[in-house]
């Protein structure tokens, strides 16, 4: 952005490789394939393990990982992220569901929720990461809204 505009891009290219390494060296869990929320500050400096669904799209949106990571990281939304089931009139025997947005406890309501915009930031972020199949098929099982989405998304 800064060459378009005329400025210098070396400060923020230098800034951004500092917050890549950062990340990398600080908040990825290796053994998980996926990096935490953050990192507490005091004490013992304990990593929260149970990440939002937007620290895991956003990554995959940045193409910071190499693809076998980017696969790793896109697998926590798979395998830790509560599905609530949907169901859609006049659909029989479709295992639609929808995604919470994070699986902390307690539950509460304004960081826990199941907007819509989280869930589409989340499928481009998946198509962003070269997942299609995957995609089309997560995308095939959402509500009517999203479903539309799938057609297309055929294209990609």
């Amino acid at each position: 952005m800064a060459k378009l505009i005329g400025e210098d891009p070396k400060p923020y290219e230098k800034e951004a490789e500092s917050i890549l390494n950062a990340m990398k060296t600080q908040l990825w869990i290796k053994n998980r394939g996926y990096f935490a929320e953050y990192k507490d500050s005091l004490e013992n400096q304990l990593l929260h393990d149970k990440p939002g669904i937007w620290s895991i799209y956003h990554v995959s949106d940045a193409y910071i990982l190499n693809e076998f990571e980017d696969y790793q990281n896109l697998q926590y939304i798979n395998n830790h992220i509560p599905k609530i089931p949907v169901t859609v009139k006049g659909a029989e025997n479709k295992d639609y569901y929808t995604l919470s947005t994070t699986n902390w406890q307690p539950y509460d309501w304004s960081i826990n929720n199941v907007a819509l915009a989280e869930k589409s930031t989340d499928f481009f972020g998946i198509l962003a990461s070269r997942k299609n199949r995957r995609c089309l098929s997560t995308l095939e099982r959402k509500s009517g809204r999203i479903y539309v989405l799938r057609n297309q998304s055929r294209e990609f």
